[in-house]
């Protein structure tokens, strides 16, 4: 069954130092989890390696299922490429659209600072966004010719590359099987499933755990990637 991704997924799956230059040693370093400031840059680099890798221009359409809250969607948009996403996780749904506030005041708040005041403020100020994101994303499976269309209208035609992001070690191989014919069901020669390799197989993650040509045997005509401090392509 296809693992749900749920806020405290999220802030499992992904935690980091957002102080990268240190802090004093009189308290811990603030940690952010699933927030812009730490995850759009990496979704700019990742953004630039498609760009690379695909040869896309300004003619291409893209579109990124399982995108979350859309920051590779934003980031290919701002360099230039036509991109959407689709996601159906309902706790992206249920927050995307609000302000991250709240959970970096709290990240503040943790570490002994106050969000409003002094030096709690000024890394308030730093860690925060005016939206959560300016990317495109839908709530749509891509399972019908109808929600196919919903999609292709956003994008003003058939996408010319689909990128699946960090979707298909959640799902089992039936259902990886299942993903690959819903976007089949587009007018597209090319796909792509981004991923980690190995991802991890213990709960809370369960997550569906294979080596880089385990994958490109599940998805013997489709690029496969893998995440890591260099990209992984077979």
């Amino acid at each position: 069954m296809a693992t749900e991704w749920t806020k405290e997924l999220f802030d499992l799956a992904y935690e980091f130092n957002a102080e990268p230059m240190g802090h004093p040693n009189t308290r811990p370093g603030i940690r952010l989890h699933y927030n812009r400031y730490v995850m759009f840059p990496e979704m700019l680099k990742r953004a630039r390696f498609f760009i690379a890798h695909f040869g896309l221009t300004a003619a291409d359409r893209v579109l990124v299922v399982g995108t979350g809250f859309g920051w590779t969607c934003e980031a290919l948009q701002s360099l230039g490429i036509e991109t959407i996403g689709t996601d159906i996780s309902s706790y992206i749904f249920s927050v995307k659209d609000t302000s991250e506030d709240a959970e970096i005041a709290d990240a503040i708040t943790a570490v002994g600072l106050n969000p409003a005041s002094g030096e709690g403020l000024v890394h308030f100020n730093r860690l925060r966004s005016s939206k959560r994101t300016n990317g495109t994303v839908l709530n749509e499976d891509s399972a019908s010719n109808k929600s196919r269309n919903t999609v292709k209208r956003a994008l003003s035609s058939d996408p010319t590359l689909i990128i699946t992001e960090d979707l298909v070690t959640s799902l089992t191989d039936e259902e990886c099987a299942q993903i690959q014919s819903f976007i089949e069901g587009y007018s597209v020669s090319r796909i792509c499933h981004f991923l980690t390799e190995f991802a991890n197989p213990d709960a809370p993650f369960n997550f569906n755990s294979k080596s880089l040509a385990e994958w490109k045997a599940i998805f013997p005509t489709s690029t496969i990637i893998a995440d890591g401090h260099v990209y992984r392509v077979l």
